[in-house]
């Protein structure tokens, strides 16, 4: 069923771990988060949020149901006396919780190939918050953010389905809020992103294969629609949208063409 919501009814008091501030709301398409143009980390996190999820399920990932709404912040933030209609994003409330971090839980995951689609997934848009290495005055330092990778219970009884959401720490976010940042040094980023330790093992070279073959494939026309899918508000320099074109093109040529060897460097490296 499409998730189109048109207003928002009520605000529930569920308080969210996240720098977006989303709220968990009551709208006449059902309950959801949303996420609103004024929110800590401004109109940059929501192009990201818009165009990744778009992406993640250009590449078959399962991703929430979402949708853009046109929200007056002052109606359901009391903080907020902004009472202008502006586009918020809104995903709707799926069962099940967020991972906890511990492999058995991954034991129980149905789809376990699209955790290497999502470790691809993460790796094209630089995304920062889920699992990343950087290196610090030479030492590498890990950066895990367990709760953002989604155990839905829309599944076989027993299991769960992984589901790829909260993307709004990525490169893009960074290209949206800066059109003279430096783009040839985020699609040449080298690390691998959303790798965590427990993946390791249930990693699938052919999954991943499949996946930057996949990348391989796309095409401008499509990139062009996701581009030009977030709305006018969010982005104010219309060069901007420019450089998330190239940046997606490029990238994933880029990721197609190195993924799987840096996965792989030694044939099976992460099975026993």
């Amino acid at each position: 069923m499409p998730f189109q919501p048109t207003q928002v009814l009520r605000t529930l008091p569920t308080e969210i771990p996240s720098s977006t501030k989303p709220l968990h709301v009551v709208t006449d398409a059902g309950n959801g988060y949303l996420k609103l143009v004024g929110n800590p980390q401004g109109k940059p996190a929501l192009v990201s949020e818009l165009v990744s999820i778009q992406l993640a399920e250009w590449l078959g990932l399962p991703v929430f149901s979402y949708a853009v709404m046109d929200v007056a912040e002052a109606d359901v933030d009391p903080h907020s006396n902004d009472v202008a209609l502006n586009p918020a994003f809104i995903t709707r409330e799926e069962p099940g919780d967020p991972w906890e971090g511990t492999p058995q839980e991954l034991v129980k995951v149905e789809n376990v190939d699209d955790l290497s689609r999502l470790v691809v997934l993460d790796t094209w848009i630089g995304n920062v918050d889920r699992y990343v290495v950087n290196e610090r005055r030479g030492e590498q330092v890990p950066h895990r953010n367990d709760r953002n990778l989604f155990l839905s219970g829309d599944a076989s009884p027993g299991k769960f389905r992984a589901m790829a959401y909260d993307h709004t720490h990525c490169h893009l976010a960074l290209i949206a809020a800066s059109p003279s940042g430096d783009l040839d040094g985020k699609i040449e980023d080298e690390r691998i992103f959303g790798l965590f330790p427990e993946f390791a093992k249930l990693l699938d070279r052919d999954a991943v294969r499949a996946t930057a073959q996949r990348l391989g494939e796309l095409d401008s026309v499509t990139i062009e629609q996701i581009v030009q899918s977030v709305p006018d508000e969010w982005i104010v320099d219309p060069a901007i949208r420019e450089r998330l074109a190239e940046f997606i093109e490029r990238r994933s040529d880029f990721v197609s063409r190195q993924i799987e060897r840096k996965l792989f460097p030694q044939g099976e490296l992460f099975h026993d």
